[in-house]
């Protein structure tokens, strides 16, 4: 809060008009905690006042002074008396957050165009900072300010870190007047740095656009009509689709031209047979060029965001494939929960086909009975084996390719009954009944087990979600902390064996929570 409060106030000085603009700016950056008090802090402001009279006069300079929290005691000026009177210091604070002064005086600096310095006249030993040394180094990097410290009787302590990074030295009270005087050659500013505003508006703007191919996408899936819900309904039963018509219907006329593309590469990429069983399976009512449009537009927003954000290349570029992730585990979810609603629903099913079948009706027109129930998506499935059944196929090759698509074993052994059954003859109502039976007792057996698990699964998501979000709040809250995990080759290696170790303890806690019944 103290290091907030000082930087509002340099945003209260605010920015030198274009005709003040000065060649470079300055900011001199005085400890005046107790360490500071002696011989070594009587040098430090000799060697100030050095310092400021060999500073070119079209040269800015301004002053922070810490003690138990940095102040900006004089905004960048070019009134040399004025910062010649606030170096005097009595050298009591009892604390000195260095870290902080250098990082509000990169602030103060990084407000001025042209080149920019900091010097420190400290020991550079931190005690109070709300910013790590790696923070402070940040600081200057990202506001392009070069470090300098006095040495003398120190060594720099974690100031040397800064001042490799920024280019900076390491001066002796000798050196400090050549130091400042080569500022006399630097360049005067020829315009003040582009606004980074059309970057961020043109980086909005493909956001926006692509979020809106995804609502696009996602509306069609939600907003199905009547009159698609019949068409859907009636799919089965067609020999092949009619592609002119679905041109013609085409909800969204400016995407055709993204959908023949979308299109050329699904079968360039013998993907689209694939990728059209999969959406039939999951239940969505998009062809296979539209969810592949509907998952470019949600992994390119997904990728903008963190560049909008500051996050740079690497951002977005997590952000895509984090996209395209989600979409995949979305896709294999729907199709997860079809299927589990298929299994749910198979044993009421069986017995609607066995009082069907008691009643004297054939297996073919007790299979009808559970279309007309229509209970999705049993209904629906059983009504694609029955149009099959119409072009040829035998019913238990066309029930088996459900049991098949639907990745059912307790249907699949049902087929394998009723198939043996046609064969050495016998009740089949008899047979589904005890089926039946079977398969309610499985389940409920499941369900037992599933609740005595439930512990241990919950355990597992605990203890593999509990570091990542622990990581991902710091990396909001205190980025620099995790920083040298994705900055330094020792960061890379630990944070490999960490993603190692957490994979292979999912996997580990997933093999002992389940349970095959």
């Amino acid at each position: 809060m103290r290091l907030l409060a000082a930087l509002a106030a340099v945003a209260l000085t605010g920015t030198p008009a274009a005709a003040d603009t000065p060649r470079a700016t300055v900011v001199v950056v005085l400890d005046t905690s107790g360490s500071m008090k002696g011989a070594w802090g009587t040098a430090a402001l000799s060697a100030a006042r050095t310092y400021l009279d060999a500073l070119p006069e079209d040269v800015a300079a301004g002053l922070v002074t810490f003690g138990v929290h940095p102040v900006l005691s004089v905004p960048p000026t070019l009134d040399r008396a004025r910062l010649t009177a606030a170096l005097a210091t009595d050298w009591t604070a009892p604390a000195s957050p260095v870290h902080d002064a250098v990082a509000l005086a990169a602030e103060t600096a990084g407000r001025f165009p042209g080149q920019r310095r900091v010097l420190v006249l400290s020991d550079c030993d931190d005690l109070g900072s709300s910013l790590t040394r790696h923070g402070m180094t940040e600081a200057l990097t990202s506001h392009r300010v070069t470090v300098d410290v006095l040495t003398g009787t120190s060594v720099a302590g974690g100031c040397g870190e800064a001042v490799r990074e920024t280019g900076g030295r390491l001066l002796t009270p000798g050196e400090v007047a050549d130091r400042a005087a080569e500022l006399a050659s630097a360049p005067f500013p020829s315009r003040p740095a582009p606004p980074a505003w059309p970057l961020g508006l043109a980086l909005g703007t493909v956001f926006v656009s692509l979020l809106g191919l995804g609502v696009i996408g996602f509306r069609r899936l939600r907003g199905a009509s009547r009159h698609s819900k019949l068409v859907s309904a009636l799919a089965p039963y067609r020999a092949a689709p009619d592609r002119r018509s679905e041109a013609r219907n085409d909800r969204a006329p400016a995407l055709r031209p993204l959908l023949r593309l979308a299109n050329r590469f699904l079968r360039w990429r013998h993907q689209h047979g694939k990728l059209a069983d999969a959406l039939d399976l999951a239940g969505l009512p998009l062809r296979p060029a539209e969810w592949l449009l509907v998952r470019a537009g949600v992994s390119a927003g997904l990728g903008a965001l963190p560049a909008l954000l500051g996050m740079a290349l690497v951002g977005a570029l997590v952000g895509f494939v984090l996209g395209w992730l989600v979409t995949r585990l979305y896709l294999r979810m729907r199709i997860s929960r079809r299927r589990g609603a298929f299994a749910d629903q198979l044993p009421d099913t069986l017995q609607l086909v066995v009082g069907a079948l008691q009643a004297g009706f054939s297996l073919p027109q007790a299979l009808a009975a559970v279309v007309r129930e229509d209970t999705k998506p049993i209904s629906g499935e059983i009504a694609r084996a029955l149009a099959r059944t119409r072009l040829g196929v035998s019913v238990e090759d066309a029930l088996e390719a459900v049991a098949e698509r639907m990745g059912s074993a307790d249907f699949a052994w049902t087929v394998m009954a009723i198939r043996i059954q046609r064969q050495v003859g016998g009740n089949l109502a008899e047979l589904l009944t005890t089926t039946v039976r079977t398969m309610r007792d499985r389940g409920q057996l499941r369900r037992h087990v599933k609740a005595l698990s439930a512990e241990g699964r919950l355990s597992a998501y605990v203890l593999i979600g509990l570091p990542i979000g622990l990581a991902l709040w710091m990396f909001v809250s205190r980025r620099s902390y995790l920083e040298p995990l994705y900055t330094h080759p020792i960061g890379w290696v630990l944070s490999a064996v960490a993603v190692s170790s957490v994979s292979l303890g999912w996997f580990w806690m997933s093999r002992l929570v389940k349970v095959e019944v």
